[in-house]
């Protein structure tokens, strides 16, 4: 019983762990690794939800907007191809995917 109870008191250990890091990595501040504490922090993460429709910002040097757009998916700046926006890529399961026939076809143009 007691092999038991310290391998579930390890478990629970990492998963706190795991969960905080999780939310430090996303920006939140963890002051607590109380679990009643870190759910209660889950709140400030920033997240899209399924059915909301959200919009982009682009911000000047000052941190004024200067265009809204509406966003229709997002991806790391790192992983857009040079030419993402010449109107021949897809986007499929979050990766870029090249259309050889288009691209041909919007280049004769």
């Amino acid at each position: 019983m007691n092999d038991l109870l310290t391998e579930m008191f390890t478990d629970f250990e990492k998963i706190i762990n795991d969960f905080t890091a999780t939310l430090e990595g996303h920006g939140v501040k963890v002051q607590s690794k109380r679990l009643s504490q870190l759910v209660e922090r889950v709140k400030d993460l920033k997240t899209m939800r399924k059915g909301i429709d959200y919009a982009g910002l682009a911000l000047d040097d000052n941190g004024y907007v200067v265009k809204a757009f509406k966003l229709g998916d997002f991806v790391p700046v790192e992983v857009l191809p040079a030419d993402a926006t010449k109107g021949y890529y897809k986007l499929v399961d979050g990766n870029f995917v090249l259309d050889e026939e288009r691209q041909r076809l919007l280049n004769e143009v």
